[in-house]
């Protein structure tokens, strides 16, 4: 958003050259007793104001190809960090252009209609076009090209990548559910701040909001939603509250609109799940968006350092979003006894249907015969 040009400036070169070419010339060339040159002077004030704007606009016209990525990174329970990186590059031209990554990053395209084929080290062979594709991955012994060839003007390319390091998980927590609500506290013990956080718990959405270095957070009073369907977080503002907007997402920022939709792709995959599964979901603090000149703005957290995103951003002008998922294990005993928060994992429908992304999680009627079983046990 830092490179949209200014609109004001354009309209302010407008209506001067509007008044240079109408009434200032006519008066000017009517004084003099020229008006027959007004065929002259009409394309040079034109010629004059485009280069005008062409140089005012040099400054955010997009020349080179950058790249926009989104990085989930998801703590295990063996100390150690899944991380995932969705990656797009844009080139604002459709001829051939190539990236070189380091070989130990190991990427893939996301599939799509595109002709694009995959070079291990091959032999040249004469039977084969290799200038007939519209992407390529190269993976070489020293670096992996990305190559795309003749894709259109600003259509993205779609890559992936997968790596796991290890990390301790600083994050600690005392949470608690026995069917009235969710209370407890969220520490953060990282050496980064958190943003934009939540918690995702039992069908709870809960808006925990920032988390900094050391800081405990108390859930009791934050705003929160139970997700009877998937449906309720699209009727609901809570995910855009989250994000950092208003009720108007009109008014979003660009960023805001990142988070938001990290938020909902996270959460509907965790209503998905087979199991119950909790979790603090937020974003690095100082994230934002960079380009290859600004070395001032490199990760140094542990959690953050992820070769691939480096070097891109090295190499182009790089914007995305970093969130963090820390699994959560809710304590659901009280006294000598456990409180069942819901029994989708346990169900095995005997008769009738249940769809459990758009049904209600309660029964409005009692035409549905449902059994114990496990889910992994359905699953198998």
């Amino acid at each position: 958003t830092k490179t949209v040009p200014k609109v004001g400036g354009y309209i302010i070169i407008l209506v001067i050259y509007i008044i240079l070419v109408g009434p200032v010339t006519y008066l000017i060339l009517k004084k003099l007793d020229k008006r027959s040159l007004t065929w002259i002077a009409v394309p040079i004030l034109a010629i004059v104001f485009t280069l005008l704007i062409y140089i005012l606009g040099s400054d955010t016209r997009i020349n080179e190809p950058y790249a926009g990525y989104v990085e989930i990174l998801t703590l295990q329970d063996d100390n150690t960090v899944k991380d995932q990186v969705y990656f797009g590059l844009t080139a604002p031209y459709n001829h051939k252009y190539t990236v070189g990554i380091d070989r130990d990053n190991v990427v893939t395209q996301l599939s799509d209609s595109t002709y694009n084929y995959y070079r291990y080290n091959m032999q040249q062979d004469d039977r084969i076009d290799y200038d007939n594709y519209m992407t390529a991955i190269n993976a070489g012994f020293d670096q992996t090209i990305l190559k795309v060839n003749n894709n259109p003007a600003f259509k993205p390319v779609y890559y992936q990548s997968q790596s796991t390091r290890s990390l301790e998980n600083l994050l600690t927590y005392d949470i608690h559910y026995i069917g009235d609500e969710i209370n407890g506290t969220v520490t953060n013990g990282f050496d980064f701040d958190l943003s934009n956080a939540m918690l995702m718990s039992d069908g709870y959405m809960i808006h925990i909001g920032a988390i900094g270095q050391g800081e405990t957070i108390n859930l009791k009073g934050k705003e929160k939603v139970f997700l009877t369907t998937s449906s309720v977080m699209y009727n609901e503002n809570i995910i855009n509250h989250i994000a950092g907007g208003t009720n108007e997402t009109k008014d979003n920022t660009a960023e805001m609109n990142r988070k938001s939709n990290a938020l909902y792709y996270l959460a509907q995959n965790n209503l998905l799940e087979c199991e119950n599964n909790s979790y603090v979901i937020g974003f690095l603090k100082n994230d934002r968006a960079k380009g290859k000149d600004a070395a001032e703005e490199k990760d140094t957290s542990d959690i953050t350092q992820n070769s691939l995103i480096n070097e891109l951003s090295q190499k182009m002008d790089s914007y995305g979003t970093k969130v963090v998922m820390f699994p959560i294990q809710i304590d659901y005993t009280k006294e000598n006894q456990i409180f069942v928060p819901s029994i989708d994992a346990y169900m095995d429908i005997r008769n009738g249907s249940f769809d459990k992304d758009n049904q209600e999680r309660y029964l409005t009627s009692d035409n549905m015969k449902i059994g114990r079983a496990s889910c992994r046990e359905r699953v198998s």
